[in-house]
């Protein structure tokens, strides 16, 4: 979702349009949203395109939003294995 600003926040939303549910919603960008393979968690791009960190949300909007790459480390394009 991009707000006007030029910075995109991750969204869910249902197949029919409907249950439009924002998971994220800080200043750094965030991209590149991934579904985990039991539909839990989305893990997805923040920070600059040059410079990304990984972080996972759960699907349901519930919980803390929790980093999952090292700070130190630029790292983009989540995958699940």
């Amino acid at each position: 979702w991009v707000n006007g600003s030029r910075k995109n926040d991750i969204c869910v939303i249902g197949a029919d349009g409907r249950g439009n549910r924002r998971l994220t919603d800080d200043p750094a960008h965030d991209m590149d949203p991934n579904w985990s393979p039991d539909g839990r968690w989305i893990a997805f791009a923040r920070g600059a395109v040059e410079t990304p960190r990984l972080w996972a949300a759960r699907a349901d909007g519930t919980g803390k939003i929790q980093r999952v790459s090292p700070a130190s480390k630029s790292i983009g394009h989540p995958g699940w294995t």
